[in-house]
């Protein structure tokens, strides 16, 4: 054999072997684990069992040239033969880039909103993975494999795939980082593959559809976020995490088609025009994780069942009824009363505000159990925004108390109140126990308070502490709405000062809704959270209501991955024949209630100077428990892994921890897409000093963001 001839085997040869062996990590993967990882030449092989008894296994191809996932088979029992459901799919995740505020503007990141980076230049990426290592770790029952190095665009870092003791998930994420600043981006979950069948439930019919996927990929719009490949042998369905793929809207939930699909593409999505006003995106600080995340769930059964499946993580997209709680939302501009008056207002582009019917409105909060809904009226279109004077707005107050009451039955109540934003500064909203009528201006003639026929006590407000005063002398609460963003850009914080806001029995808190959207936290609405412990270390004992701050609904609304929903403690509907609804306020002003995105709820929680007990019920499979608290003039946290848990599960959980020198406490449970709820502050010392630790707010030192 001649020299090139043999240089030309050992060519071949190295060639032939199996390049990746010596670059798979398996130090931090137990044997024990209940997932099993087998690694042999150019594949990794996974088998579990999901909680139907079902046996998966996946073979992952890491020689990267062929699809990742070589093959989906499952088992109904351990000794029965595999059943292939799927072959050769590959993750990718685009994403596209754009920028954070107008050419020249001042970004003050992290809490900025009203922007519209659809409105000006950016790409789309594919991304590649150029595979080099994989590493595989363990934690409790549940297993992450991460691929590098997978890129878009600006954004480098890992392909990670987690899967879960008892369960048929697979959580593919993208968790990627750029250098880039002022970044705003959106991105897609996709998956190439052939898909046979294409099946979802349409959103305008509501009906399953089946069909040959077309020849170009496009967004549908479907209900329960989710659209699924059917095989022969069982569907696998796509989905994002329900409420951090769909970055936050300020007016309309329209559905943007959050799903995408076609011929040898499948996934999930998000929509670059927002509510047609404002976009806000995706926030990509420099150097931060991005989790870009998208769900898979495997099934050996047909789509409409396998959407039933899917069903169960959200309830259904319905918030769970439970015992001794009501379930309460808040922050609603629909503009009834104006509709009920016959009366068309023009928003700020001078356009027809839309019409919302309020029995429709009604019907699509009950579809997703809301049993107690907090009105915003007056917000919006010219001569309806609340700041008439007279009978003029006497009439239109007297319209919202009537029509409250009128679409109130046994099962479903809507309070009356209004986003005020009168004097106090910035955004703010009320709740009375009865109906207040009052103006929000006077006139140096005009009295504060006079007695008026038909609607006997009437108020009229000439600033800040006649603000405070009918609060006071109704019973009334207010809070910051929408805190640190928006309209509220700097408040509470410019005038936690003020005797109003120090006023815990009038002044309740502030808003928590999941804005701004950043993919490189844990949670949700960190933003909020942060005040939260603001306030508390501030000396003053405020809670958090969760928000929804929507405009318009109707039956095609994309509304659950927007919402979040406060469970009250309540053991009966309030009555609004009696016109008084005191036991919703009182709730609120105790703080008696718990916040949540709807899949992870707190039945019951106590907090003592030793242990922090909850009994948690939950869907997805859990995250992380984190205990918060003010210590001196620290804020302080422990962080409790739930990696033991399984999905569909209740557990009352007692966590032992040192808090002898606390001064409030509260807790927090969160899953792995998450979702998850938060308890208000429990008080073991009465605050000294309050308000001593108040400083201007700067959101450009928000770095904890």
């Amino acid at each position: 054999m001649t020299k090139k001839n043999l240089l030309a085997v050992i060519i071949f040869v190295f060639l032939s072997l199996p390049v990746f062996a010596q670059q798979v990590d398996m130090t931090q993967y137990n044997p024990l684990s209940p997932i099993k990882v087998k690694h042999g030449g150019d594949t990794l092989t996974v088998n579990w069992q999901a909680a139907d008894k079902i046996h998966y296994r996946l073979v992952l191809d890491i020689a990267g040239k062929d699809p990742l996932m070589q093959s989906i088979v499952y088992a109904s029992a351990k000794a029965a033969s595999f059943t292939t459901l799927a072959k050769n799919i590959q993750p990718d995740f685009p994403v596209t880039i754009g920028s954070r505020g107008k050419p020249g503007s001042k970004i003050e990141w992290p809490y900025i909103f009203f922007d519209t980076p659809s409105d000006r230049p950016s790409k789309t990426f594919a991304s590649h993975l150029d595979l080099t290592s994989v590493k595989v770790s363990s934690e409790g029952g549940r297993v992450k494999l991460v691929f590098s190095t997978l890129s878009s665009g600006s954004f480098s870092g890992d392909l990670v795939l987690n899967i879960y003791a008892g369960s048929p998930l697979l959580y593919w994420e993208a968790a990627m980082s750029t250098q880039q600043s002022g970044i705003a981006y959106i991105y897609e979950g996709l998956f190439k593959t052939q898909v046979p069948m294409l099946v979802y439930k349409d959103n305008k019919t509501k009906k399953i559809v089946r069909q040959r996927p077309s020849n170009k990929a496009t967004p549908l719009e479907v209900v329960h976020r989710t659209v699924m490949a059917e095989y022969d042998s069982g569907t696998i369905a796509f989905f994002p995490p329900p409420h951090a793929s769909s970055w936050p809207m300020n007016k309309y939930a329209h559905n943007k088609g959050y799903v995408k699909a076609g011929l040898g593409l499948i996934g999930i999505r998000q929509g670059k025009e927002g509510d047609n006003d404002h976009a806000p995106w995706v926030d990509a600080f420099p150097s931060t994780v991005q989790r870009m995340g998208a769900f898979l769930l495997l099934s050996p059964t047909k789509a409409e069942n396998t959407l039933e499946l899917v069903k169960r993580y959200t309830h259904g997209d319905k918030f769970k009824i439970i015992d001794g709680y009501k379930t309460f939302t808040e922050h609603y501009h629909p503009a009834m009363t104006r509709n009920a008056m016959g009366q068309m207002g023009l928003d700020k582009k001078g356009q027809a505000h839309p019409f919302t019917n309020a029995l429709e409105f009604k019907a699509v909060l009950k579809s997703l159990n809301v049993q107690i809904l907090h009105m915003a009226e007056f917000h919006c279109c010219g001569d309806y925004s609340g700041r008439g004077v007279g009978e003029k707005r006497f009439k239109r107050l007297k319209a919202m108390f009537e029509l409250a009451k009128q679409y109130s039955d046994d099962e479903f109540v809507m309070l009356p109140g209004e986003e005020a934003n009168a004097h106090f500064g910035g955004h703010w909203n009320y709740l009375f126990p009865k109906p207040v009528y009052f103006v929000k201006s006077r006139k140096e003639n005009e009295p504060f308070v006079e007695t008026l026929a038909p609607y006997g006590t009437v108020y009229r407000l000439g600033n800040s502490e006649e603000v405070y005063e009918m609060l006071k002398r109704e019973g009334g609460l207010a809070f910051t709405a929408h805190p640190r963003v928006k309209g509220s850009r700097h408040y509470p914080d410019d005038y936690a000062n003020e005797e109003f806001f120090q006023d815990d029995d009038v002044f309740m808190g502030a808003e928590w809704k999941a804005i701004p959207s950043d993919l490189s936290q844990p949670r949700l609405g960190r933003r909020a959270l942060k005040l939260l412990d603001d306030m508390a270390q501030w000396g003053f004992k405020k809670k958090l209501v969760g928000a929804a701050d929507m405009f318009y609904l109707d039956f095609e609304s994309e509304l659950y991955s927007q919402m979040n929903i406060n469970y009250l403690k309540l053991s009966k509907m309030p009555d609004m024949d009696s016109g008084n609804w005191s036991e919703v306020v009182d709730v609120l002003r105790r703080g008696d209630f718990f916040v949540t995105t709807g899949e992870v709820l707190l039945h019951s929680h106590t907090i003592s100077k030793t242990q922090v007990s909850v009994d948690v019920e939950w869907t997805f499979p859990l995250g992380f428990a984190e205990i918060i608290w003010g210590e001196g003039d620290q804020i302080k946290s422990h962080t409790i892994s739930l990696s033991q848990s399984q999905e569909f599960g209740r557990e009352k959980m007692n966590f032992p921890i040192d808090l002898s020198r606390a001064t409030w406490v509260r807790l927090e449970v969160w899953d792995i897409a998450r979702n998850g709820a938060f308890t208000q502050p429990t008080w073991l010392k009465e605050p000294v000093n309050p308000g001593a630790s108040i400083k201007k707010f700067n959101p450009l030192l928000e770095s904890a963001y």
